[in-house]
């Protein structure tokens, strides 16, 4: 027998909202600032952190062939190295 479960129904039998909270609160540590929010620029050190560590997070999922070619498409550049090169120094 097929099973006719919906997308919505799926996501609701699998979501756990404590993982979640612990997604939020682990991210909102990169580029927290003083005042209780976070702060993470483009291009910014804060960003690559919390990309980098949403790849590592990801990688056992879904191949680290497929993080890294995500995390080239979204910087728009080809080469690693180079997003992280030109990173530091842009920022200092």
């Amino acid at each position: 027998m097929h099973n006719s479960m919906s997308t919505s129904e799926t996501i609701k039998n699998t979501f756990d909202p404590k993982q979640m909270s612990a997604l939020i609160n682990t991210f909102a540590q990169i580029g927290k600032d003083e005042s209780g929010g976070v702060t993470r620029l483009a291009f910014s050190k804060e960003d690559r952190r919390a990309r980098e560590k949403f790849s590592i997070m990801a990688e056992p999922l879904i191949g680290k062939e497929r993080c890294e070619d995500a995390y080239k498409k979204v910087m728009g550049i080809e080469d690693l190295k180079s997003i992280r090169a030109l990173t530091d120094l842009l920022v200092p």
